[in-house]
């Protein structure tokens, strides 16, 4: 289940990327119709959104919407948090006679919610991190036969966490609060290292498992995910989305990433993606003829 999990994050991640650059680049459009011309624009994410409580995502088609709710900016920002945080507390969805049947989309679900919000809320979401995640850890790794607080019990049933991208948010959200402001890829590169000091791993430290848990995950498929910890995959997308979003931005990140192993490469795509997003119509463009 953990291999379609991270083929669902995957999948999610290219989806909720699609919908955010369709929307920017409808946005720009927008701004540069000619005066003379009035275009009537409806937004599918309003519509979405006053329809979010009647949706079910047990269904992959809902859960898109969901997505789409989550990220899209026409959506507003304080409805879009409110939105993620009913997710990551098990009060949304509403109905009460609502049960969740597909553990993947579940999961699916409280990821999207909890990266939509770390990108939404940033510092604020630090102190929810620190109160929720010990809850977090121990509906994971409590046995289902196990007595639980009434509190804990409903928490388990209504919400799937992924514990480690979690935990991997909150150290990103801490190295942002050391480095709150980001004015050369030197900034950047003064992130990565409070990550590191954070988790208590030196940069080639990281490098390692990092490989490790892709050639298992090349090797045994799903089989990885039992044996091998996903925390340093996370570490990397983390520090990963620094780079993409400060590379989209215009700024040049590159110095950023030093090296020519795998968690550098990996690096280095982030940084491509950005670039190549700075123009949304022409990575659309790329990603359709791709398919």
């Amino acid at each position: 289940m953990r291999h379609t999990q991270r083929m669902n994050r995957i999948l999610s991640s290219l989806v909720l990327l699609c919908g955010w650059l369709l929307a920017d680049a409808q946005t720009e459009a927008q701004r540069t119709q000619p005066n003379t011309q009035s275009v009537a624009y409806t937004s599918q994410a309003l519509l979405l959104a006053k329809q979010v409580d009647e949706l079910d995502p047990n269904d992959v088609h809902d859960l898109y919407k969901v997505f789409v709710v989550l990220r899209c900016r026409d959506v507003p920002l304080e409805q879009r948090k409110a939105l993620a945080m009913r997710i990551l507390t098990g009060d949304y969805p509403s109905k009460p006679d609502f049960r969740w049947i597909a553990s993947d989309q579940q999961y699916g679900l409280f990821v999207a919610a909890l990266v939509a919000l770390s990108h939404s809320m940033h510092m604020e979401l630090l102190s929810f991190l620190e109160e929720y995640l010990p809850k977090w850890e121990r509906i994971r790794q409590a046995g289902s036969e196990e007595a639980l607080p009434a509190d804990l019990r409903r928490l388990r049933e209504r919400v799937s966490p992924d514990v480690a991208l979690a935990r991997t948010v909150m150290v990103r959200l801490k190295a942002v609060q050391a480095v709150p402001e980001v004015k050369s890829a030197a900034d950047l590169a003064r992130r990565l290292e409070g990550m590191l000091k954070e988790v208590g791993l030196s940069r080639a430290e990281l490098v390692k498992p990092y490989e490790e848990f892709l050639e298992a995950e090349r090797q045994a498929g799903i089989a990885a995910w039992a044996t091998k910890s996903a925390y340093p995959l996370y570490l990397v997308e983390e520090y990963g989305r620094m780079l993409f979003h400060y590379a989209k931005r215009g700024m040049d990140v590159r110095a950023a990433v030093t090296g020519d192993d795998a968690v550098a490469k990996a690096w280095r795509s982030f940084i491509r993606l950005g670039e190549t997003a700075r123009d949304p119509a022409r990575l659309i463009s790329q990603l359709l003829r791709a398919r």
